[in-house]
């Protein structure tokens, strides 16, 4: 990331190994901790739900939506990088790549 060239320069052992390994774990945490509050906003205030079960169910539907695409794209996303970089090494395998791949 271009604005984050002087971690990479810091000789604090400590602080590089905090920032790659628990920094990135936190935030996304965060964001999850705060999906549930953004989609009740969304029910209540967009969408104009009234009553708090059908906001909460609202709330429930998109939050499963989301887990299922999260999961969906990370682990396709990780195949196909896999696949991609495995072809482009061995050309000539590409039928047997994506076979035991997908």
């Amino acid at each position: 990331i271009p604005g984050f060239a002087w971690i990479t320069k810091s000789e604090n052992v400590f602080l590089i190994n905090f920032i790659n390994g628990y920094l990135s774990v936190v935030l996304l945490l965060s964001i999850i901790q705060l999906l549930p509050l953004i989609f009740g906003l969304v029910a209540n205030l967009y969408e104009k739900r009234k009553t708090k079960s059908d906001i909460e169910h609202s709330i429930l539907g998109r939050f499963f939506y989301y887990q299922l695409a999260n999961i969906y794209i990370t682990v396709t996303a990780g195949t196909i990088f896999n696949a991609l970089n495995l072809i482009i090494e061995s050309p000539q395998e590409i039928l047997i790549i994506l076979g035991t791949s997908l």
